[in-house]
Order: C-alpha cells, then sequence, then structure tokens
C-alpha cells in the first residue's frame, strides 16, 4: 500500500479524471481514502496507480498494446506459441512511436514508447520468451525515448520527462532486467536541474550489488559534481578507485596527461587483483600492451605479452611475433615447457591455439603431432598445416581419426556434411587417391552409414 500511496503523491495527476483536486489533501488524508477505496474495493488501488498517467498519449498507448496483447493471453500467461504471432503487431505500434517522433511530436513519442516498455516489462515476467523476440523490441522503444528526450525543445516536457523517470529510478520498477539502467543513463544525460539531480543521487546511494556499483560509478560521479562540486566528485571518484569503470577512467586520464608510469601502474594493479583468476587480467594486459608499445617500454611489452600468451587465445600469432625476439632460446623453451607440460603450469589454461603457435613457430614439429594427438580438434589440425608442410599424410591421418571418433561419439545423417567437410581436408592434403583408400577405411567400420556414404562420394566425385 505505502509503495501506491508513493506512486499516487509523486506522479502528476489527473484532477478530472477523479473530480478531486488530491493536491488539496494531505498525505494522511489520501492515505485514508485509499484505505477505504481499497478496504470496499479490493484491489481497484492497486488498479488506479497502474493505470495512472497525466499522459493521455501513455494511456492511448497502453490501451492500444493490451488490445493486442489481451487475446493471447491464458490466464494471465503468455505462452512462446504466442509471442511470434504478436511479434508483426508489436512492431506496427514501435514504428507508430518511430513516425511520431520523425514528425516532431518527441513528447508524444515519449510518452507511448514508455507505455510499450513498461507494458512489456509488467508482461515479460509471465512470458516464455526464450526466443528472444520481445527484448530486441523493448531496446528499439529504448532508442526512440532517447531520441525523443535529445529533441524536445520545450523545457516544461522535458521537466515532466525527467520526473517520471526518477519515480521508475526510486520504485526500481526494472530492477530486473538489463534495462534498468536506462532511465538512470537518460536522467544523467538530461541534466535536469539540481532538485532532480539530488534526488537521483539519493536514490542511487546504495546499489544492489558490486557490479550495480560498477554501473553507476560515473553518473554517481558526474551528478555528484553538479550537484556538490568538483571536489566532492573527486572524493567520490577516489572512494571508488577500486572499481573497473573508475579504473578505466583513470588509466585513460592518465594517457592523456601522457603520465604513462601511473597508467601502467592501474593496470598492473588491476592484474595484481585477479591472482586467483589470472585470465580476468586479459583486459588490463591488452591495454599495458598497447600504452606500453606507444611509449617504447620493452620491458613492459615483454610482460605484457607473457601474460597474454599463456591466459589468452586471441592474436596469438601476432604476440608470439612481437614476443619471440625479446626472449632468449632457453626462455621460449622453459615457456613451451611450462604451456605443454601437464600438472605444471599454476592454473594457466593455454588453449590449443597457443601451443600450436609455439610448437609449430620454434620448428617441434614431433612434439607437435603428438600433442595433435592428444589433443584433436579441427581448428588446431588446420592452424597446424601451416608448420607441418612434410607431414600432410599425418595430419590425413588425424583427420581420419577424428571423422571415426565422431561417428562413434554420436552420429546422425544431420552430421554427414561436417563430416564430408573433413574428408575435404583429406582430400586437400594427400590428394583424391589417398583419399579414396581412406574413405573406404571409414565405411568398412561403419558400412550402414549411407548417407555418408553418398557425401563422400560427391567428395571425392
Amino acid at each position: 500500500m505505502d509503495a501506491v500511496i508513493e506512486r499516487l503523491l509523486n506522479f502528476p495527476t489527473n484532477h478530472h479524471a477523479m473530480k478531486l483536486n488530491l493536491t488539496s489533501l494531505s498525505k494522511a488524508e489520501l492515505c485514508a481514502m485509499l484505505q477505504e477505496l481499497e478496504d470496499s474495493n479490493p484491489g481497484m488501488v492497486s488498479r488506479l496507480a497502474e493505470n495512472w498517467n497525466a499522459s493521455p498519449q501513455y494511456r492511448a498507448m497502453k490501451m492500444k498494446i493490451l488490445a493486442v496483447l489481451n487475446p493471447f493471453l491464458d490466464r494471465g500467461f503468455l505462452a512462446r506459441k504466442h509471442v511470434r504471432v504478436l511479434i508483426p503487431q508489436m512492431r506496427k505500434l514501435i514504428d507508430k512511436i518511430e513516425n511520431d517522433n520523425d514528425q516532431g511530436h518527441h513528447a508524444k513519442a515519449f510518452w507511448e514508447g514508455m507505455a510499450m516498455i513498461q507494458t512489456w516489462n509488467h508482461q515479460l515476467g509471465d512470458t516464455d520468451d526464450s526466443s528472444g523476440y520481445i527484448s530486441p523490441m523493448v531496446d528499439s522503444c529504448w532508442d526512440i525515448v532517447e531520441d525523443a528526450i535529445k529533441l524536445e525543445p520545450d523545457p516544461d516536457h522535458r521537466n515532466s520527462f525527467a520526473k517520471y523517470l526518477l519515480n521508475i529510478v526510486k520504485q526500481d520498477s526494472l530492477a530486473e532486467w538489463d534495462w534498468w539502467i536506462n532511465p538512470i543513463e537518460l536522467l544523467r544525460d538530461m541534466k535536469p536541474g539540481h532538485a532532480i539531480d539530488q534526488e537521483l543521487l539519493i536514490a542511487l546511494e546504495h546499489p544492489r550489488s558490486k557490479w550495480a556499483e560498477d554501473q553507476l560509478a560515473k553518473t554517481r560521479i558526474e551528478v555528484t559534481e553538479r550537484v556538490h562540486g568538483k571536489q566532492a566528485a573527486d572524493e567520490l571518484m577516489a572512494s571508488l578507485a577500486h572499481l573497473d569503470s573508475i579504473r578505466i577512467l583513470s588509466i585513460e586520464a592518465a594517457v592523456a596527461e601522457s603520465d604513462y608510469k601511473r597508467a601502467k601502474s592501474l593496470c598492473l594493479e588491476a592484474v595484481q587483483n585477479e591472482n586467483e583468476r589470472p585470465w580476468m587480467g586479459n583486459p588490463w594486459m591488452a591495454r599495458l600492451l598497447e600504452i606500453a608499445e606507444f611509449e617504447g617500454d620493452k620491458d613492459t611489452q615483454k610482460t605484457a605479452l607473457l601474460h597474454l600468451i599463456t591466459n589468452d587465445s586471441d592474436s596469438v600469432k601476432e604476440r608470439w611475433r612481437k614476443l619471440r625476439p625479446m626472449l632468449t632460446s632457453e626462455e621460449a623453451l622453459q615457456l613451451i615447457e611450462l604451456i605443454t607440460t601437464p600438472d605444471s603450469n599454476n592454473m594457466i589454461d593455454v588453449s590449443r591455439e597457443t601451443v600450436v603457435v609455439l610448437l609449430g613457430s620454434e620448428g617441434y614439429q614431433s612434439k607437435l603431432i603428438d600433442f595433435l594427438k592428444r589433443n584433436m580438434s579441427p581448428g588446431s589440425f588446420l592452424l597446424a598445416e601451416n608448420y607441418l608442410p612434410d607431414e600432410k599424410e599425418s595430419l590425413a591421418e588425424l583427420w581420419k581419426l577424428e571423422i571415426l571418433d565422431r561417428i562413434d561419439y554420436s552420429y546422425n545423417s544431420q552430421r554427414a556434411p561436417l563430416l564430408a567437410d573433413y574428408l575435404k581436408c583429406i582430400v586437400r592434403l594427400v590428394g583424391v587417391e589417398k583419399s579414396r583408400l581412406i574413405k573406404a577405411e571409414i565405411l568398412k567400420e561403419h558400412p550402414l552409414k549411407t548417407s555418408l556414404r553418398d557425401r563422400f562420394d560427391e567428395v571425392l566425385s
């Protein structure tokens, strides 16, 4: 009940709708009236609160949305089979909202967009949208709402937008959805004035999680500066320095001031905070590498590259090309032993691609073939071709084993095209005649795979 009362008190009111000027009542009088109304007709107050909005465009759009939705609801639940049917009709409504905005009716587009967002948000809790049709439409509405806010020139309309968004933030009514932060960021960018900024700060004082705190940090600092001044914002930023979003801002500020020492220190500090999960430090090390390359700091480049080679699977060839000239032959051998010796890598989970690149580029062909036998994967075979120009028959044998393994593990006729692609790799390596022999060996073990035989015949025809 308290939440309903607060909503009624904070929302703009349509006095003619109830033929009563609610602003003339004290909060206690309003509470008593609403309690009496709820007692006499349970559920009426909540329905009033849900439909209460000063904007006729909001109410009209909500009625249009509900008119589309209601025929498909089964005991209040929107089944997955109905979602697909609804989408074209909902898209028509979104096109109407977008058209209103394009025609310069920005206030109308704002209220219609919010009606769409909030109606769907209320419905999503009882919807099987596992196919992912609805969320993109809500995202589209947020884009229209944001554009309408930017383009609306009337200060009174913009003030009503801000008050409405503030109420959504204070009620935390979007808390369960990915777009909970949208009204907060819209308010931040609107710069709605001291009073609303002050209320927004209070609403954001206690984020619900560390992740939310990180997402809100930039907004809190920006709004704090507008309300309390730069010194207060700097103090808040210092208190939030442990958050990733603030660390990124600090790093970029240091780079902008050519303070590369501080920027590198902040990157390394972030990596050290992830000692137990070294792979989580990869983005920081990638940024450290960029800074060190720009500055020409070879030692830091080596540190960053060593970390990335042993913890990240992206751009391995390029990073190894940069790192290898910085290593002695002994250091390179130690690194290879580290990443290829089981149980000696101290939680380093090196990708197969990394092992293939390091072994292949250093000329350890026999070790590479042994590794591929123990760790078979099509991606590894394809990459290894660059380093094993004289081992085509060995690679073809590995492809054959891969095909047999996949047939043994889980074969159905739908997998035949994939296995035929593997046979194409064999043909490329050893030619058609030898591939025919390999095909015969495979089908000898699995003579009943007729769809596979047909696909193989197509490859070898």
